[in-house]
């Protein structure tokens, strides 16, 4: 019996061998391959947007600002919360 759990033991061993280096095989060859859309491989600085981020966020704020205008009780609203958040504010500051 004892003669069977050792090939069994060293079998397991083989096994276990065979699987982290097919593990190991499957990484190394997914670091290989890459999605072209993904990132430009040749040039990692070069971005895959045609736009850079300023004038992206210049036109979120546009975008933001015309939204806001068109829904004028929406602008009144952010005034008074303002106005309230800084009364507040100074009140505690005012405390302390």
């Amino acid at each position: 019996m004892s003669e069977i759990i050792a090939l069994h033991g060293s079998q397991q061993e083989e096994n276990d061998k065979d699987i982290l280096s097919q593990v190991s095989n499957q990484l190394n060859s997914a670091n290989k391959e890459r999605d072209p859309e993904d990132v430009d491989v040749q040039n990692i600085r070069k971005s895959r947007y045609a736009t850079s981020s300023f004038t992206q966020l210049r036109w979120l704020i546009w975008r933001n600002f015309t939204d806001m205008f068109k829904n004028p009780f929406q602008i009144r609203l952010s005034i008074i919360l303002a106005l309230v958040c800084f009364r507040i504010i100074y009140l505690i500051e005012l405390f302390f």
